[in-house]
């Protein structure tokens, strides 16, 4: 899998990512997260994630937004989102996508930035 940032005209401030892992494998998954690692400690950055992959999101994001009806839910530092929700329906698809249970359609979007880029 080849993501180059270095092929561009101009200077890529910003990588949109949506669902890239949806329907892989997990094999594929862990590559296509590490590709995405290896670009958030390579280059300066802001990176928008739409992805069901909640311990990725935790891992790599400043913030994370929980979406639902097109709507942001409820939104935070991954710490106090995913471990101390203040919504009811936050907490309840937040448990659907627990492992030991079978995951609904839920948008996390993670936003993170690399080294300071804003």
């Amino acid at each position: 899998m080849a993501i180059s940032v270095q092929a561009t005209l101009w200077p890529v401030l910003m990588m949109l990512f949506d669902e890239v892992t949806s329907a892989l494998d997990p094999e594929v998954i862990s590559e296509v997260t590490s590709v995405i690692r290896g670009l958030f400690d390579q280059h300066n950055l802001t990176m928008l994630m739409v992805t069901h992959q909640i311990g990725f999101a935790r891992e790599i994001s400043d913030r994370i937004c929980l979406f639902f009806d097109g709507k942001i839910e409820e939104q935070g530092s991954p710490e106090r989102l995913l471990d101390n929700p203040q919504n009811e329906r936050t907490t309840r698809l937040l448990t659907q996508l627990s492992p030991s249970s079978n995951p609904t359609p839920v948008r996390l979007t993670g936003v993170f930035h690399c080294h300071g880029a804003g």
